[in-house]
Parts: structure tokens; sequence; C-alpha cells
């Protein structure tokens, strides 16, 4: 069976994750190998055609197939461009499921560094549910950070080239735009945080142009205060900066809000705007019905905006309505949304 390309690229990554066979007495899955659960490959192997196989017997050529079938396609990893989202978005199916992995994906709005963060998060909900679980925890944590080691492997070997990674930063030798350059930027970390830097500033669209001077650098910053920072103050405030890139708080002054007004979702036909928010905290099977029109939305010039930009659209009068909670004629519970005007 021909492979894509991509999938060649990362299957080698899931293998050193999943590592031979176990049979974890506190795995739920019970036993597996290559990380397949029994019941995977029994169900993999009746759409085959094939009899029931005991786990212990599945060979790697067997796993590869599989994972491509049940875990890339069905993920949605196979249509990402950039490798690395492809990646997380595969590896956390491998981990908990196509529907999980997707719904994570979701709720961090295709960001890959949002998407680890909500990925912590989803093994302590596991973890406050079950107790039992808690065995697993430093596993699932250094299996996170082997990911993030690995997205930057991707393209610090070039291995997936992003399209903005020509760009310079203050990162690089001769750095001379807005952020004051960083120093010692041969070393694997400052390449580790470029990546993550110009992922982050790709995502957010941010543009910069020439320093000007502010009198405050009170958060959230601007672009204006970071370029007036020095290396130790940019340092110092790091991790709250690269926290306000993935949010989008530090945009340029002259940035337009997107365009809520007459949005219609094309699957259901109203004007109902999801936020993350909102997807964050649906149950599966809320989330399952509405999945089509999530992603509908995602597609679309919209995308799935923040609860803080629909709200501060409603109160501008840009397009925006917010409708608030109410029980229709037989009882039903309706929950507060935005939609378009």
């Amino acid at each position: 069976m021909k492979f894509d390309e991509k999938f060649e690229t990362v299957i080698n990554y899931i293998f050193n994750s999943e590592g031979g066979y176990s049979n974890n007495k506190y795995d739920k899955g019970g036993s597996t190998n290559y990380g397949v659960t029994q019941s995977t490959y029994n169900s993999w192997r009746k759409k085959n055609g094939l009899s029931e196989n005991d786990v212990k017997n599945l060979t790697k050529d067997e796993a590869k197939k599989l994972y491509y079938e049940e875990f890339w396609k069905p993920s949605g990893a196979s249509n990402k461009e950039d490798l690395r989202e492809g990646y997380i978005l595969f590896d956390t199916a491998v981990n908990s499921g196509p529907s999980t992995a997707k719904k994570l994906f979701e709720q961090s709005g295709g960001n890959i560094y949002d998407f680890l963060e909500n990925r912590r998060l989803y093994y302590s909900d596991i973890i406050k549910k079950d107790p039992s679980q808690k065995v697993f925890q430093d596993g699932w944590i250094n299996r996170l950070n082997d990911v993030e080691s690995n997205m930057n492997e991707i393209v610090n070997q070039r291995i997936y080239i992003p399209p903005y990674s020509n760009n310079i930063t203050p990162f690089d030798k001769d750095y001379k735009g807005v952020l004051k350059k960083i120093d010692n930027t041969n070393s694997t970390d400052m390449k580790n945080k470029k990546n993550k830097y110009q992922y982050l500033l790709n995502k957010s669209n941010i543009t910069t142009g020439e320093a000007s001077s502010v009198e405050n650098t009170n958060f959230p910053f601007t672009v204006d205060e970071i370029g007036n920072m020095t290396t130790e103050e940019f340092l110092l405030n790091e991790d709250e900066i690269f926290k306000q890139l993935k949010e989008g708080q530090i945009v340029p002054k002259e940035q337009e809000s997107k365009n809520f007004g007459n949005y219609t979702n094309p699957i259901s036909g109203d004007n109902k705007i999801f936020t993350r928010e909102e997807i964050g905290s649906m149950k599966p099977d809320e989330y399952n019905s509405k999945e089509k029109e999530i992603f509908a939305q995602m597609n679309s010039s919209i995308g799935i905006p923040r609860e803080r930009e629909l709200k501060h659209a409603a109160t501008t009068g840009d397009g925006v309505i917010y409708v608030h909670s109410y029980t229709r004629s037989e009882g039903t519970e309706v929950k507060g949304y935005y939609r378009s005007k």
C-alpha cells in the first residue's frame, strides 16, 4: 500500500512514542502493541475481511496500515498543510481517538501550542475523574514534551519548511526590526524559541514596523512596547509575550477586527456564531451533533473567534448580537449565544 509523504514522515515518531507490546492492568484499553489496542485491531481486521488475531501478533507493517486508515485519515491530519499540525493531530488521535483529537484541535483554534496545553488539561480531567489513571501522568507529559521537541526537529532539520521560515526575527544575527535582537541564536534552545515565535506571529497575523516611544508597558503588551524593550526586558517577559501572541492580544494599532456581520452557516443556514469557549465546554455528544457546522464556520472568513472578540463586536455594534439564554414554549432550555445581525 502506498502512503502519502507526510504520513511516511511522521509515522516513526508515533512508533517511537508507542513502543512494543504492553499489558498494563491500569490501562483501560487493555493489551496493546505498537500502541494499537486489541479491540481496535479486531475491528480493523474485521473491516478488511480477516479473522480476529491476538494483538501480540500485530506486525509493524500491519500497524502502519491500520494507523493510516483508522487514525491519520479520520483525524484530518492528512489535510493539514503544516506538517507540525498534522503530526500533533495524528499523535493525539493515536493516543486518545480521532474524535477527541478533532475536538481539541477545534478548541485550540488550530494552534499547536494551545493544542499542547489543552491536551495537558485533557489528561488532568481524566485523572480527576479516575485517580487510578495517575499512574500514566508522567508518561503522558513526557509524550507531550517529545511531541513539542519533534515539532521543532521537523523545522530545524528542514523536514518541513514553513512559508515564513526565511523571515528575519529577533533571534537572527543582525536583526534590525521592531524588537530588540536576542543573542546566542546558534543554540538549539534559541532555534526552538524562534520556531515558536514565528509560528505564533504567523498565527496572530502580526505585522511589525519601526518602533516608537511609549510611556508604559502595561499588559497586554503592544507591538510598540515590545519594540522598546531591551534584550533583558524581552527575555524577562518572554513567557507572557508568547502567551499574548497565542491569544491574539498583541496586534498592531492599524489591524482591523474581523467582520462578523451577515455571517450565515452554510450547513445550518442560521447566523449563530460558535466561540472557542463554547466549543471547549461542549459535551462529546453535543460536539458531535454540531461538528459539521463548526467545521464549516472554521473554514469561513470568521474562523472560530474567542468570546471576547464577539463581545467587543456586540458592544460596538459591529454586526453582532448576543442572544440571552431562554426557555422555549415546550420547555427546552436554550443557552445564550452570539449571532450576526
